[in-house]
């Protein structure tokens, strides 16, 4: 069986990291479901829509009842979720946002489907 050095030198840089990649996708692939049901449980798609559509971190703070002590885990939350396109769309205050550059949340397809009044959001709670 090969080191981990040994393999390393037997394989191209671009296998290497396409295998780590990899990797890491499978093992950090719970993350991303588990930012869904979070945001289903706290109503943050209904949140959004509540606020008209477009919603800050801030918005959806004050709507759902954050607590001021975890707006940074929701805000980093938010940001998982905008990256990976499953719920959320984003803009800063220069793409017609909000004021002073806050970047201000969508609903995709998705968001719409585990929203009131389609929601779809039972089956994010296979998730658990």
């Amino acid at each position: 069986m090969a080191t981990l050095h040994e393999l390393i030198a037997e394989v191209s840089p671009e296998e290497l990291l396409g295998a780590i990649g990899e990797l890491y996708h499978h093992v950090l692939g719970y993350v991303r479901s588990m930012a869904l049901k979070c945001a289903v449980d706290l109503g943050i798609p209904d949140a959004v829509n509540r606020c008209g559509g477009a919603a800050t971190v801030a918005d959806i703070a004050t709507d759902t009842s954050v607590h001021p002590a975890k707006v940074a885990d929701l805000r980093r939350m938010m940001e998982l979720l905008s990256t990976t396109g499953m719920i959320f769309d984003s803009s800063t205050a220069g793409d017609g946002g909000a004021a002073g550059g806050d970047v201000v949340y969508r609903l995709t397809t998705i968001g719409r489907f585990i929203a009131s009044p389609s929601n779809f959001s039972p089956v994010v709670q296979f998730a658990d």
